[in-house]
Order: C-alpha cells, then sequence, then structure tokens
C-alpha cells in the first residue's frame, strides 16, 4: 500500500506531509535552524548530577528507601 503525501512549497522550501504524520523538509529556510538550536543546551542533561557514581548510586538507593 503505497503512502499518500501531502506536499507545500513556500519561501524556498518544499515541505512533505505523509498520512501517518511524518513531516519531511527540503531546503528549509535558514531560520528554522537557528529557531532549533536556539534552545539547545547540550549541558543540560548532565547538570542534575555532578558527583561520583557512587554518590549517585547512593542517592538513589536513599531515594527508594524512602518509598517504601
Amino acid at each position: 500500500m503505497a503512502k499518500k503525501w501531502k506536499t507545500t512549497r513556500s519561501g524556498g522550501s518544499i515541505t512533505h506531509v505523509s498520512e501517518g504524520g511524518f513531516i519531511a523538509r527540503e531546503g528549509s529556510p535558514e531560520y528554522t535552524h537557528h529557531e532549533f538550536y536556539k534552545n539547545y543546551k547540550p549541558q543540560a542533561v548532565t547538570s542534575w548530577h555532578r558527583g561520583s557514581p557512587a554518590e549517585l548510586i547512593e542517592t538513589e538507593r536513599k531515594l527508594r528507601q524512602a518509598e517504601e
């Protein structure tokens, strides 16, 4: 069964949308990339814990004991 795609062209880019909701863009404007990366903060992933692995294990053990 072939999927049907809806294609739109605007501002120098082509956007394809499938029946299932998948969106593919070709030649997207530069501002799209800026919108994506302006909030990209890779350091935020590790900012919640800066201790050693042993401290992390101990903290997790205490949290599990408190829940029981």
